[in-house]
């Protein structure tokens, strides 16, 4: 940026001005802002949006910011809501004071929208009309408790037959509904016991933050699991297998890690050997099993899991045992005590050195 300065006699002494190569655009796209002021002097640095600086005595003046129209102002009574079946039961009326309609929060619609005014209201079946210093009635729609499942009511449900599996954690056992046509199912875990049923609850929905509630007697469910608002898709039904059966198997060999002596190498295939010849379903499905269980990574990937379960329990040393822990004295004689100690012994009735003497056989001279 080219720039000089001059100096006009005809006009102030101390006027400054640094003159850009191009000419300033106009006052009101400036942002101002005020610098040390001389004596007896203000200076603002005028700052365009391009960048350049110029000095000026006084800020220039700037447009009056643009004012709305104010429109016809009427308060807007909200529609009163009624239920509509009995699903909507609750109704609460509230009357605010009647400053709420002198402030300036109060909604306000134009003329336009054909809204009655207070003038124009009609009046309530007592006679008594609603004035412009009490609020409409408001109503709340509530939803009403649900009752509880009757025992009756619950012998008239359809039931959908489920599949209990092994938790991997908690103590409850999970129900496995397969979709009927696909390889997937869906996975509901134990959320809380009634007095006449249970109610689980999807374990993939759960995921999404989202609770998906199903009432279970037994194993048994008395709803679709299809039909319930899932946000999930389901899961596999043989990886879910796979993992379970896993976490089945490590719990069993924790019960008797305490005399396992086999490497997590060796446990993990008699695990592999226990999936394909010795498990619960057919054939078929068993070596589809064992290829997922292959495909997740094999021993590699399952080491430490069967190491952290397989791990023996340790123990001392022969030498160690010898060195640091007392053993009991066992004296070869055999021979029978020659006296036994009675009453007449007790420190309370002889004193200290007749003790001593008694029990020793030792007479001092």
């Amino acid at each position: 940026m080219s720039s000089k300065s001059f100096l006009n006699d005809s006009k102030s002494r101390h006027r400054r001005y640094f003159v850009a190569s191009r000419e300033p655009h106009s006052p009101a796209k400036f942002s101002l802002f005020p610098v040390k002021p001389l004596p007896k002097q203000k200076h603002f640095y005028s700052a365009p949006q391009d960048g350049a600086l110029f000095l000026a005595d006084a800020p220039p003046k700037l447009e009056k910011p643009f004012k709305i129209p104010k429109l016809d102002a009427h308060p807007v009574e909200p529609p009163l809501l009624l239920p509509v079946d009995d699903f909507c039961r609750l109704s609460r009326e509230r009357t605010p004071s009647p400053s709420c309609f002198d402030s300036s929060f109060w909604l306000h619609s134009p003329s336009w929208l054909d809204i009655p005014t207070d003038h124009s209201r009609t009046p309530s079946p007592t006679g008594s009309s609603i004035s412009s210093s009490s609020c409409p009635s408001v109503v709340v729609l509530e939803p009403p408790r649900r009752k509880p499942f009757s025992p009756e009511e619950l012998l008239s449900r359809k039931r959908f037959k489920g599949e209990k599996q092994v938790s991997l954690r908690g103590k409850h056992d999970v129900l496995v509904y397969p979709i009927p046509g696909t390889e997937d199912a869906y996975v509901f875990c134990h959320d809380r016991t009634n007095v006449h049923y249970q109610i689980f609850q999807c374990i993939h929905c759960w995921e999404f933050k989202k609770v998906t509630p199903i009432l279970v007697i037994g194993d048994e469910f008395l709803d679709d699991p299809c039909e319930l608002d899932h946000c999930c898709l389901g899961t596999n039904m043989l990886e879910d297998r796979v993992k379970r059966l896993t976490h089945k198997w490590l719990m069993e060999l924790r019960e008797e890690s305490k005399f396992c002596k086999s490497s997590p190498k060796e446990e993990y295939g008699h695990f592999l050997e226990w999936l394909r010849d010795e498990s619960d379903e057919d054939k078929q499905v068993r070596k589809k099993m064992v290829k997922i269980f292959k495909e997740s990574g094999g021993y590699k990937e399952h080491r430490k899991l069967f190491a952290r379960f397989c791990k023996p329990k340790k123990t001392a040393p022969k030498s160690f045992v010898e060195k640091y822990i007392p053993q009991p004295v066992k004296d070869d004689c055999e021979e029978e005590c020659l006296f036994e100690i009675d009453d007449s012994f007790h420190p309370e009735k002889m004193g200290t050195m007749e003790l001593l003497k008694a029990m020793t056989g030792i007479e001092d001279e």
